[in-house]
């Protein structure tokens, strides 16, 4: 909630509830003809002006948010007015693209890495650095930003790939019985992150064994989730917690006679 709060300090619009309509398919021929991630190259006439680029940018707004509606995603190339925060959010609103709070902004997955700008930063935690991210939809049940926008200020080292797919592709090459079956069953996905890696880190020294049960105890609860329904997640993550608390009391208490047999 303090995300929330602090976003509408800055005065962003809230983020769009989601708006379902009925899963039909689509056409694998439709869906094969689109080019997704178009290209947009920096007009030569801007020669590195930020103003230049802007104006541009209005200019042809109407063209380039009709390309993106018809390939799903644009790539801007050679553009410098968004290789800094207050210019990213000045190059999305002159197409225009109106900043609104992250859909995730209530528990927390992203934080705000430029406060006066309405800048998200993307998941970026220590301990997801050799985890990777699948492909997914920056959206919830409730809450959808039917646009998005994503800028690199530095580079990785090595890595960082922006993986982007056609989810319109991807849903024409389902087995049309299997959608089928998703839209009577009306099936749905949701994702609950659980970091455990705070707790995980503290179990060093005297309480180094506890950490690979630990893991593997709350790796398998969590597992387990998807295959009890709705019920089952709710018993699961209740028993998750009581695994948590219970082994952080244990950590607690073998730190703290470790202590006592040092002294």
């Amino acid at each position: 909630m303090l995300q929330l709060a602090a976003a509408a300090a800055l005065g962003l619009l809230p983020c769009p509830a989601t708006r379902w309509s009925p899963a039909t398919g689509a056409s694998p021929a439709t869906a094969a003809e689109r080019t997704i991630l178009r290209p947009v190259h920096a007009p030569a006439s801007a020669a590195g002006s930020a103003e230049a680029e802007l104006a541009w940018l209005r200019e042809h707004a109407d063209d380039l948010m009709a390309s993106l509606d018809e390939a799903g995603a644009l790539h801007f190339r050679g553009f410098c007015t968004s290789t800094t925060k207050p210019g990213f959010r000045r190059f999305c609103e002159a197409l225009p693209l109106q900043p609104c709070t992250d859909p995730l902004a209530s528990i927390g997955v992203r934080s705000l890495l430029a406060k006066e700008e309405g800048v998200y930063e993307a998941v970026n935690a220590q301990a997801l650095a050799a985890t990777y991210i699948g492909l997914h939809n920056d959206a919830t049940w409730a809450l959808t930003a039917p646009f998005a926008a994503f800028v690199c200020f530095e580079a990785a080292p090595s890595g960082g790939a922006f993986l982007v797919a056609d989810g319109r592709r991807v849903l024409a090459e389902l087995e049309p019985a299997l959608v089928e079956q998703f839209c009577a069953r009306n099936v749905s996905i949701r994702v609950v992150q659980f970091d455990a890696s705070p707790l995980l880190a503290r179990c060093t020294g005297a309480a180094a064994p506890l950490r690979a049960p630990l893991a593997s105890a709350i790796a398998a609860l969590v597992g387990a989730a998807p295959r009890l329904g709705r019920v089952g997640l709710t018993l699961t993550l209740t028993l998750t917690l009581t695994l948590t608390l219970t082994l952080a009391l244990a950590l607690a208490l073998t730190l703290a006679l470790s202590r006592s047999a040092s002294c």
